[in-house]
């Protein structure tokens, strides 16, 4: 958390002249980016101290809800504090909270000190008051660790492993986690797929608005916003389905919502909704912004597909929580991370695949649905009780 605090601050002089030029910032930000990840995995394992079983579902979903409103606060705060203000536009104020210099992109750089600052501020009631779990067990030192990790050295006989030995000890460490703990493992394999589909379909979302239905970049912004605030509905719905109908259906039933969702998005063209069986290119309002109603429509969607985007978040971390053993949750967290990450690249990939051998984007857009089926599939394959707590 010091490094990202650091990165973050650090921000602040990123300039093509200097003193970060361009080569810095991007490893400060990929610096950022890996501690993050980290970050994520530590914050995740302690979920299960976080409070008494039967909470732990709501617990997620609170969290990521937090997260959501924190992160419109802050992006309305730039945008009409900041960004806006002397543009002209009629909802804009006419001068900056803070007086920053446009030139010099200022604003968008006060973005780096500012998050760090709040990062530091709300990490105060995580260190004072959140367990941190450890109660014994096997362990490894600092020392050892970074052997393991950079050095490929094995901890018993601190001899070094060369490449192929490295890679004969990972193939026999996933043979022993899909051997040991099956349902682990399918669940883990789900994810990688629903969680990539999840992640093509809220980057190319914005993507298709803007080539497909001619979107402004203001439309898009808008459109963002409006996503990651219901987005914080969607980490509340998620706690209250993992309670009624447990994390495994709960599961089942966000996903399947996301899947007739981006088939009633794909059915929307400038022209007519529905795939064609109802007029809507006449404007209906006397507006800059979403005036026709395919605009409107495809805007007013990404509210569920938010909600069901961030249940779902939610869902699958208690999930993880909820079937993986207890005194190994940091290392499938550990998986749970490099799963959602790893394979990034495929829901694009599909895509830009499908785009190109069709010559129509509305088409590779569909290949997330097939994503979302394949790892629906697989899910379902995965015994878990109906129930993921005990009060």
């Amino acid at each position: 958390m010091t490094l990202m605090f650091i990165c973050s601050f650090s921000l602040w002089w990123a300039r093509p002249d200097g003193p970060l030029t361009m080569w810095p910032t991007m490893a400060v930000l990929a610096i950022a980016y890996c501690c993050y990840g980290y970050s994520e995995v530590l914050h995740n394992a302690m979920l299960p101290n976080a409070g008494r079983p039967s909470a732990l579902p709501y617990i997620s979903g609170l969290g990521l809800s937090m997260g959501n409103i924190l992160s419109v606060g802050i992006l309305i705060f730039f945008l009409f504090g900041l960004l806006l203000p002397g543009t002209g536009l009629p909802f804009a104020p006419a001068k900056q909270v803070i007086q920053l210099d446009r030139e010099t992109f200022a604003p968008e750089r006060f973005a780096g000190p500012f998050v760090a600052v709040w990062m530091a501020v709300l990490l105060i009631p995580f260190f004072l008051f959140m367990p941190d779990g450890i109660k014994g067990g096997r362990s490894m030192t600092w020392k050892q660790a970074a052997a393991d990790v950079f050095r490929g050295e094995d901890r018993h006989s601190g001899k070094a492993q060369n490449p192929f030995q490295r890679a004969k000890v990972l193939l026999g460490y996933l043979k022993g986690l899909f051997k040991d703990h099956p349902q682990t493992m399918r669940f883990l394999v789900a994810r990688t797929i629903y969680a990539d589909a999840m992640s093509a379909l809220l980057t190319l979302g914005a993507v298709y608005a803007g080539t497909f239905l001619g979107w402004s970049g203001v439309e898009i912004l808008f459109f963002g916003i409006t996503g990651v605030l219901f987005g914080a509905v969607g980490g509340f719905m998620g706690g209250y389905l993992d309670r009624l109908l447990g994390p495994k259906l709960a599961l089942v039933w966000e996903i399947s919502a996301l899947v007739i969702l981006l088939l009633a998005q794909l059915s929307i063209t400038p022209d007519a909704l529905f795939f064609g069986l109802l007029p809507a290119n006449t404007p209906i309002w006397d507006s800059p912004f979403f005036s026709t109603l395919s605009d409107i429509t495809y805007f007013l969607f990404v509210i569920p597909v938010a909600i069901a985007v961030v249940a779902s978040i939610s869902s699958s971390r208690y999930m993880l929580v909820h079937i993986a053993p207890s005194e190994r949750i940091g290392e499938f967290f550990g998986l749970y991370a490099i799963a959602g990450t790893v394979t990034v690249w495929m829901g694009p990939g599909i895509v830009s695949l499908l785009t190109w051998l069709t010559g129509n984007q509305r088409i590779g857009m569909g290949g997330i649905g097939f994503m979302f089926l394949a790892g629906l599939i697989i899910l379902w394959k995965v015994h878990a009780p109906k129930r993921g707590f005990e009060d």
